[in-house]
């Protein structure tokens, strides 16, 4: 029976269930789980239907994405291989590590203008001290009141005078005007130097290091070989940081939770099955490009359904590696008769170092077939295909691989059909 504040869509609710083992509620995310896998309690089973507060959002997600597509994301969604669905989370995994690594508060947000500081052998050349003190250049420090800077005021301010120091610092240039202001009364002798910092007069950027020479800033050490004085604004550090406030928590999606309890239930069933070996005793071990001392190579094995019906012609594979649009190298296999079309060959040695493959390289293919009219021979491309030689773990593409070739007229990356 309809209830009007309820939705009546299946896909808008997931299962609770309490855990025999840990006596604790779990959310089944993961609908492709076998009951029978499940540590239910017994004799009865306990499950409860409910509907999380995040599905409402990402529903009305899905719907304006579906919109701008022009498919619905469910559909999509069913199409979705267990590969595609485990590339989806990894690079969710991937974006919350790189937000994770960043800077999210204060000096060190992600998104804080911090001014340009030059990598010098020498803080400040003989010859820019004498430039500066012949022409009498110093730093001019702006201050507005509380009320003005907070609205944004910029005329009426008091402005401080500081002979240049060669060794002056963003935090002790603030120490000295603060003091000075304090001495005028603009400044009330409670406040501490620490709630000010510097910024450059016209443009959106701070100076706060403290371990930095003011004159190996880009935009001083400019004004002082132009002869003009450094300006500055004297800012309040609680209206500054105003403008970077903590971002939110990123937000996990049902499809993230989904995958992640779909790996868990398979390690769960591969450790109960091989107790004791975990991790690459189970399987391979892997190793990096770096320790492979060799040159890419590979060969074909045969191929069928070629769609040609010239006995007298012969096939070849033409084999180039791409990375975007440069092309690394080019091989191609020895030619074979079309009525059996297998190659007997060894390895094809490419001239391209294991160590120098870039993970974005693409391996175009082509199957060409050779007629031979009276002295002359025409080549044809049968099919082709364009496949990444590094996937998106960062494995390499190894081992017998069967291609599905495209026919027509052949597309080359980066632009071309991947896949």
């Amino acid at each position: 029976m309809a209830v009007s504040q309820f939705s009546m869509k299946h896909t808008d609710y997931v299962f609770r269930v309490l855990r025999r083992s840990t006596c604790e509620i779990e959310e089944l995310y993961n609908e492709e789980i076998l009951l029978s896998k499940i540590d239910f309690t017994k004799p009865f089973p306990m499950l409860s239907l409910f509907e999380p507060e995040s599905f409402r959002h990402e529903r009305d997600l899905a719907n304006v994405i579906g919109e701008a597509l022009g498919c619905p994301l469910d559909e999509l969604e069913s199409r979705l291989t267990d590969e595609l669905k485990a590339c989806r989370a990894a690079l969710f995994n991937d974006t919350c590590a790189a937000v994770d690594s960043r800077g999210n508060e204060g000096y060190s947000h992600y998104a804080f203008p911090e001014a340009l500081a030059l990598d010098v052998v020498q803080a400040c050349p003989h010859s820019l001290i004498a430039k500066i003190k012949s022409a009498n250049l110093t730093y001019q420090v702006f201050f507005r009141t509380f009320e003005d800077e907070k609205i944004g005021v910029d005329h009426g301010a008091a402005k401080v005078v500081v002979d240049f120091v060669p060794d002056m610092t963003p935090t002790s240039l603030v120490a000295k005007v603060v003091r000075d202001l304090k001495r005028s009364e603009h400044i009330k002798v409670e406040e501490a130097e620490s709630e000010y910092l510097l910024q450059l007069v016209g443009q959106k950027s701070f100076l706060t290091k403290c371990d930095k020479l003011l004159i190996t800033y880009n935009d001083v050490r400019s004004a002082f070989e132009n002869y003009r004085n450094p300006r500055f604004v004297l800012r309040r550090k609680e209206i500054v940081l105003v403008d970077y406030p903590k971002p939110r928590p990123i937000h996990k999606p049902n499809y993230v939770r989904a995958e992640e309890s779909r790996l868990a239930s398979q390690n769960a069933k591969s450790s109960s099955t091989t107790p004791g070996v975990t991790g690459n005793e189970a399987g391979e071990t892997c190793i990096t490009l770096w320790d492979v001392d060799e040159n890419l190579s590979m060969r074909p094995l045969s191929c069928s359904n070629m769609g040609t019906s010239d006995l007298d012609s012969q096939i070849s594979v033409e084999f180039s590696v791409y990375c975007g649009k440069t092309s690394l190298v080019h091989k191609a296999s020895a030619k074979v008769p079309s009525h059996n079309p297998r190659w007997v060959e060894g390895m094809i040695p490419f001239d391209l170092y294991m160590k120098d493959l870039p993970p974005a390289a693409v391996l175009t293919v082509h199957l060409v077939e050779t007629k031979v009219k009276k002295t002359k021979s025409e080549d044809r491309v049968l099919g082709w295909a364009n496949i990444r030689l590094i996937d998106w773990r960062g494995e390499l593409l190894q081992g017998v691989v069967t291609l599905n070739l495209w026919g027509g007229e052949p597309q080359y990356p980066p632009h071309g059909r991947v896949g």
